[in-house]
């Protein structure tokens, strides 16, 4: 018997790697315990959608080290971030949470008005100084809503105000209403032989009442008034994008608060969606052939789960191939919806649990995720007895 396991972070409980062994360490014992043959494999295979997680998720299925480089906070604090590198096949793999993400900010200093992913870029930089010619990046997370003018000023762009005085490094978001033009004629050379791919969890535009101003940058901690500000910088810079794309940008450049934009518009980059890119990367249609059984999770299912979420492409992948998905999680809504949608299961780890454990916990987490996927082992077992 065969069992992918294939979940998701739980979002500031658990990575996605944490997840996923806990989970097989359930169907182990239970395998173990009931599966007659005593031939059995589990495969773990952590993914991701363009969230935290992506670059881990992505580097697992290459030669990859992890790099630890100067970069900003959003706040413009100098830290260390990682990021990962495969110098086989000049690959680096970065997330935008990395040097740019909402954790990094305390909850008090969190405002998009005064953030910027000029950190983000300094990674960019850093990787094509070690020789990355294929960039992929996961723009969930983010902190910021600065439509990547301060990632591209890292990387050499230089906007200016309707004087032609410079906006100061690093722009934020407050900057964006002042940005008149861009001058790109410095941005780094090697950028023209750089493929860079950002992976997004979500399709939202740049601007508009699905826009990264008015739909994300209230969680970011935008009072109402400054998200019209933002939103009024986003539109600003959304004609000086257009003149450089030719009056197109493409579907999901309001990720990461426009900085999937910035950086198609200004740097060349390509904007997909991040769980068909991750799936990909790592072979998954060819690695489930044989299963039995596919566990996949994340923190929170409900019906946006079912709007290209990685669960969601991994069930997906698993139908087509015939093989039942499971959906474990920390929370579960619309449950009837997400088992219309194709997944066999979906359970809840945290209903009817004892009173007095933190489910935030990790070490709580590990073990509900454990027992939970050792039920669904055991009552695939019985399925295929009857």
């Amino acid at each position: 018997m065969k069992i992918i396991v294939a979940p998701d972070s739980f979002k500031g409980v658990l990575s996605a790697r944490q997840a996923a062994k806990a989970i097989a360490d359930g169907a182990k014992k239970a395998l173990e315990q009931h599966c007659r043959s005593k031939k059995f494999s589990i495969l773990e295979m952590p993914v991701a959608d363009g969230g935290e997680g992506t670059a881990e998720a992505l580097a697992a299925n290459s030669n990859a080290v992890r790099i630890s480089a100067d970069a900003s906070d959003p706040l413009g604090n100098r830290i260390k971030a990682t990021y990962w590198l495969d110098p086989s096949s000049a690959s680096a793999f970065i997330d935008v949470a990395s040097a740019s993400g909402l954790p990094l900010v305390a909850p008090r200093q969190r405002n998009p008005m005064d953030t910027s992913t000029f950190g983000t870029g300094m990674l960019i930089a850093d990787a094509i100084s070690r020789g990355a010619r294929h960039i992929f990046i996961g723009a969930g997370g983010s902190a910021t809503t600065d439509g990547g003018c301060g990632a591209l000023q890292a990387l050499g762009a230089i906007f200016l105000d309707h004087d032609g005085i410079p906006i100061r490094q690093p722009a934020r978001g407050r900057d964006m209403p002042r940005i008149h033009s861009a001058d790109t004629t410095r941005l780094d050379e090697r950028l023209k032989d750089t493929e860079i791919i950002i992976a997004c969890d979500v399709t939202a535009p740049l601007t508009g009442d699905r826009g990264a101003a008015r739909v994300f940058a209230a969680q970011k901690g935008a009072s109402p008034e400054e998200i019209e500000t933002l939103e009024n910088g986003l539109l600003s810079l959304q004609e000086i994008f257009l003149r450089h794309t030719g009056g197109r940008l493409p579907e999901g450049s309001g990720a990461a608060g426009g900085f999937a934009a910035g950086m198609a518009a200004l740097a060349g980059a390509r904007i997909c969606r991040g769980a068909t890119l991750v799936l990909n990367h790592l072979n998954f249609r060819d690695s489930i052939r044989s299963a039995a059984l596919i566990i996949t999770g994340e923190g929170k299912a409900d019906r946006q789960t079912l709007m290209g979420k990685a669960p969601y492409e991994v069930m997906a992948e698993a139908r087509l191939a015939g093989i039942p998905a499971v959906l474990l999680a920390g929370s579960i809504q619309d449950k009837s919806l997400l088992l219309a949608g194709g997944f066999a299961a979906a359970t809840d780890i945290n209903s009817g649990t004892h009173a007095g454990e933190d489910p935030l916990d990790p070490d709580v987490a590990s073990r509900r995720l454990n027992e939970a996927a050792y039920r669904a082992v055991v009552s695939e077992l019985v399925k295929q007895t009857l």
